[in-house]
């Protein structure tokens, strides 16, 4: 059940002790992406993707979301009105900021290369890109075990994202 914490700290004012049990949550998710647990539960198994959808965002753009990269397919919820903003985001975002997907100072602007570089060398130095490729690791594991020839591959990713019991184990 560790996933299903939000990690918005309003435990911390909550609690008669002033205990931050939303700290304990973090590490207990660091622990098991780390040595695979994750993989052993429907919201666990999730966390393939949310590297995979943010994290990669993060190394790609310097972003964890950018408009362009919330996939109409992923998000029924947004409806139609949300196909039409991605489908003309240049238009709709342009009008908020001129530098959108450019080079140049403003919101949501194309992340230089340099900026970019630094960016995964302190991936690199605070053992983010050892987090994410233990996760992508123990996901094709799980993937496999399950009799999936391919292993984490999109398919996968794909059923562990869109996958919900209702049930917590």
């Amino acid at each position: 059940t560790i996933w299903y914490c939000g990690e918005c700290m309003s435990c911390r004012p909550r609690c008669p002790r002033g205990n931050t049990p939303g700290y304990v949550i973090q590490a207990l998710r660091t622990l098991s992406q780390r040595l695979g647990f994750f993989v052993e539960s429907e919201k666990g198994r999730q966390q393939l993707a949310l590297k995979r959808i943010i994290g990669d965002n993060i190394l790609r753009t310097g972003y964890c979301i950018v408009p362009r990269m919330v996939r109409p397919e992923l998000h029924p919820e947004q409806g139609t009105v949300w196909r039409w903003i991605y489908d003309h985001d240049k238009e709709v975002f342009g009008r908020f900021s001129p530098a959108y997907m450019r080079h140049g100072a403003g919101a949501l602007r194309r992340m230089d290369e340099e900026s970019l570089g630094e960016l995964h060398r302190i991936f690199e130095v605070s053992g983010g890109m050892e987090l994410f490729e233990a996760i992508e690791r123990h996901s094709d594991r799980k993937a496999r075990e399950t009799g999936r020839d391919e292993g984490a591959d999109e398919a996968y990713m794909m059923e562990t994202f869109t996958t919900n019991s209702n049930e917590h184990y």
